[in-house]
């Protein structure tokens, strides 16, 4: 097991560390990764998306922007049920839950599950 928490303690920081920084920040910090630069575009309202791939982890987080370019959510997928089960398990074990905000509190930002799409849990960290 403690192998799985090195694994997620890993995807913690890095969805943490995300926060806060410029697109142009985070492009050039996962240049190392397999990623996956997305701009959507419609009626003068543009939104960019970072996707990072943790290969050896067997995870994505997606990283989303405010109007201003800095980070102000990112996303926590993992390839399988497994994994998002034993990463609950992992944060209700070491980490304290605040039901006001329906959220984990982490060292830096607060983490939430959003509802699970036909086929994949999303894990939101956020300020």
């Amino acid at each position: 097991m403690q192998n799985q928490n090195n694994k997620y303690q890993l995807l913690i920081e890095e969805a943490c560390g995300t926060l806060g920084l410029s697109y142009q920040e985070l492009k050039d910090k996962y240049k190392g990764h397999p990623v996956c630069l997305m701009e959507y575009v419609e009626s003068n309202t543009c939104e960019r998306v970072i996707e990072v791939r943790f290969d050896n982890q067997e995870a994505t987080i997606t990283i989303t922007f405010d109007k201003e370019n800095s980070c102000d959510a990112s996303f926590l997928f993992y390839d399988n049920l497994i994994d998002e089960d034993s990463f609950i398990e992992h944060l209700n074990e070491n980490t304290d839950y605040d039901f006001k905000r329906s959220s984990w509190i982490m060292e830096d930002c607060y983490l939430k599950v959003k509802p699970p799409t036909k086929y994949e849990t999303a894990f939101c960290f956020y300020k």
